[in-house]
């Protein structure tokens, strides 16, 4: 069974992916980020919010490239599906059907 903060943690990374989907062109800038994920919640470092990045683009889910000293993430078809639920990414939680 997963620990509270692997649960935390895969919340985390599906509601990631799931701000970028809703973006126009599927990119976000981790300062625009953070403050989109406190609204809901999960409020986070800029730090930890860039581990996450990083973690998402090793699991070839997102790109992440450096714009001055800002960190921007778009989205891959890969992270798209697990945004979605179609495909199914360990670490990633599943979204929710909707009520």
């Amino acid at each position: 069974m997963p620990s509270y903060d692997e649960v935390k943690t895969a919340d985390r990374r599906l509601m990631i992916l799931q701000l970028l989907q809703q973006e126009r062109d599927y990119r976000l800038n981790d300062r625009e980020m953070q403050m989109m994920l406190k609204q809901t919640g999960n409020d986070t470092s800029c730090d930890a919010l860039r581990n996450e990045l990083n973690w998402l683009a090793e699991q070839d889910l997102v790109d992440v490239y450096a714009l001055e000293s800002l960190k921007v993430a778009t989205l891959k078809q890969r992270g798209s599906d697990a945004a979605t639920g179609l495909s199914v990414i360990d670490g990633v939680a599943r979204p929710r059907p909707a009520l």
